[in-house]
């Protein structure tokens, strides 16, 4: 369901008896394509009323357990009792999602909607899964829809952008990052999300200083976020190996061991202050790390 960073380039298959530093010019990564992965969890289920039928209840506690084949089941004959309620299309919907039953979770968040078209949560729940199934077209619209029922709603806001970033819209990508960092503020919650890629889009836009600003701004907010030490470590690469770049590097790496694109970048780092020996490792390593597909601690993109 989420996006890794594949490079399918190794030393051996180049064929060439070269240093490290040749072989990582030669290996080029793949256009960077933002996922669905973050601690917002498409299965938070806190707006759910409180239930009101013994089915639906047991449904409830079985899920709040983690007892997701349990959760469906008394789900699904709630529903088959004639118990047509919003909150009770979500719980299913929202137990097929964490059981990898893509199909059922949209069949099911539709007739949640269907119930009640003015939940905003609902609709970006909807885009989320959209978003995921790389639907951007149709994502951009539920994403819109929840971020007008709920003007606060800066994750939707924040979604938006990263659809409108796939869809080649860079500028109102910018403008709908910004917007949802001028709600976030505004409400004092962190959530670093968008500094990060507002600060990476202007990097890659070529605005390397403004980018450095909001990337600086967000591992200071929340140093925990591997994402954003990946993505300050690369921009301030742009403008050199510094020892800041192997520091945020290993942060992120020690924050999430299965990183792989960062073993990547850091092997870079090493070849550019001409460590050899520590780019071979690192590339090694990289290789290891990717094949071994290690999901992410914090259930994070990458």
């Amino acid at each position: 369901m989420w996006h890794r960073v594949l490079f399918g380039t190794s030393l051996a298959a180049l064929g060439l008896a070269v240093s490290v530093t040749r072989a990582l010019q030669a290996a080029q990564a793949p256009p960077r394509v933002p996922d669905a992965s973050d601690p917002s969890s498409i299965a938070d289920l806190a707006p759910l009323s409180a239930p009101t039928d013994a089915l639906m209840a047991g449904a409830v506690e079985a899920f709040r357990r983690g007892d997701l084949l349990r959760a469906r089941d008394l789900a699904t004959r709630a529903l088959a009792a004639g118990q047509r309620q919003a909150p009770l299309y979500k719980l299913l919907a929202v137990t097929e999602y964490l059981l990898g039953d893509a199909p059922q979770f949209e069949t099911h968040i539709r007739e949640a909607l269907a119930l009640a078209p003015e939940e905003a949560d609902l609709h970006y729940h909807l885009a989320r899964h959209l978003y995921e199934q790389k639907r951007y077209r149709e994502a951009a619209t539920s994403f819109g829809r929840a971020s007008t029922l709920s003007p606060d709603h800066y994750k939707a806001r924040y979604y938006e952008g990263l659809v409108a970033e796939v869809m080649g819209q860079p500028d109102r990508a910018r403008e709908l990052f910004s917007n949802a960092i001028a709600t976030i503020e505004r409400l004092r919650v962190r959530y670093v999300w968008p500094h990060v890629d507002l600060g990476r889009l202007l990097v890659d836009q070529g605005d390397i200083e403004r980018g450095l600003g909001w990337l600086y701004r967000a591992v200071r907010t929340d140093p925990e976020l591997p994402y954003g030490q990946y993505e300050y470590a690369k921009a301030l690469l742009r403008e050199g190996p510094t020892a800041d770049v192997e520091r945020a590097l290993l942060e992120a790496i020690r924050l999430d061991p299965g990183y792989a694109s960062a073993y990547y970048v850091l092997a870079r780092y090493y070849a550019k202050i001409g460590d050899e020996q520590r780019a071979q490792q690192t590339l090694a390593k990289f290789k290891d790390v990717q094949a071994d597909d290690m999901p992410s601690p914090y259930g994070l993109r990458r």
